[in-house]
């Protein structure tokens, strides 16, 4: 008798079927974990991030679109300081690896920053306490009392509101020569530079600067055609780029003047309408942005700060630092909006020059 044979099930055994349903888990969270952080590589715009962003994608600009020179130029420029930006942190990093190596830490390399191995075996460096306003004025005015020629910088896009008659006066009774610098000209039109430059030559020699575009001869030519002496000394309010302009200058070796070892900083009273920081000498200083913020969204044309930060219209300053903080995720825990932060980086843009804004003389 014929044996017949018994059909093979078709069931899939429990640990292959276990065993797929693992590996498509673990393929799926992998290709999440890729969609998101694409999506965070191309919304992220924060200054404080380490490295370029290679893999965002450049936002294509319609040809009929009226302002797309100035929106390429501003990117250009946006790029270029990022780009100065990076190259300034992988100085000071490769500074500070030296000094720790100098004092004999043991080190690891974790990405292209080099850290100590253990922070409890560091040896504590110092922190450098910070000047009183007492300490910045002393300094200012041994700067004008030693110098014969007093190079005062201003911020190219708000020249007026970086002066200061009390001090131009005082250089002034004490036979100073001053030299107004136009600092950050790159920032603003070539027309709009001669214009402030034409406009403030009326009471001072002026000469136009940017740390990207310029050298110093046009200054250097400037000093000895005033003929006051070869004693040079630098002053300005904060963040007008002085320790920039210093380092320029001894940079380009010119011969016969004597550059001073740092650079006297003015601080003043704080305008809550002013576009530039008087108050303190350093950003992270800023006791409340958020005053400095509103007086940038008076001032500085509504379009401009749409286009830059990519945010829907917003009537007050809580409601255009909400748009922000969502959009560069600067988010407390629980998705609360963190005002503090986001205004520091909107005020940071202003001053490194990443929002396009000037003022006509």
């Amino acid at each position: 008798m014929r044996k017949v044979r018994k059909k093979k099930s078709h069931r899939v055994p429990l640990k292959r079927k276990y065993n797929i349903m693992h590996k498509v888990r673990e393929y799926k969270k992998k290709m999440r974990r890729q969609a998101k952080k694409m999506k965070n590589n191309a919304m992220a715009h924060s200054i404080f991030l380490s490295s370029p962003l290679e893999s965002a994608k450049e936002v294509g600009i319609p040809n009929s679109y009226p302002f797309k020179e100035q929106v390429l130029d501003e990117e250009r420029r946006e790029k270029e300081q990022q780009k100065l930006e990076r190259q300034e942190r992988r100085r000071k990093l490769r500074g500070e690896a030296m000094n720790a190596e100098d004092d004999g830490l043991e080190e690891v390399k974790i990405g292209r920053i080099i850290r100590p191995v253990e922070a409890s075996q560091a040896k504590k460096q110092p922190s450098q306490k910070k000047k009183t306003r007492k300490e910045y004025s002393e300094e200012l005015d041994a700067i004008i009392e030693e110098s014969e020629v007093i190079l005062f910088v201003l911020d190219a896009r708000v020249p007026f509101e970086c002066r200061s008659k009390n001090f131009e006066g005082r250089c002034t009774n004490k036979n100073k020569e001053l030299i107004l610098i136009l600092n950050k000209s790159d920032l603003v039109p070539k027309q709009v530079v001669k214009n402030w430059r034409k406009e403030l030559s009326k009471e001072h020699p002026t000469v136009s600067f940017s740390s990207i575009t310029s050298n110093c001869e046009d200054i250097a030519a400037k000093i000895r055609e005033l003929n006051k002496g070869t004693r040079i000394g630098i002053i300005g309010y904060p963040n007008t780029g002085k320790k920039t302009l210093l380092d320029r200058l001894n940079k380009s070796s010119i011969e016969n003047l004597q550059l001073p070892n740092k650079v006297g900083t003015i601080l003043g009273k704080q305008n809550p309408d002013s576009l530039i920081i008087k108050a303190v000498a350093d950003l992270d200083d800023v006791g409340d942005p958020y005053i400095l913020v509103h007086a940038l969204l008076k001032q500085i044309p509504k379009e401009k700060l749409l286009l830059k930060y990519e945010v829907p219209e917003y009537r007050t300053t809580q409601e255009f630092l909400e748009h922000v903080s969502r959009s560069r995720r600067l988010l407390l825990k629980g998705g609360v909006t963190d005002y503090d932060r986001t205004a520091r980086e909107v005020l940071a843009d202003w001053v490194y020059g990443r929002i396009q804004f000037y003022q006509e003389p």
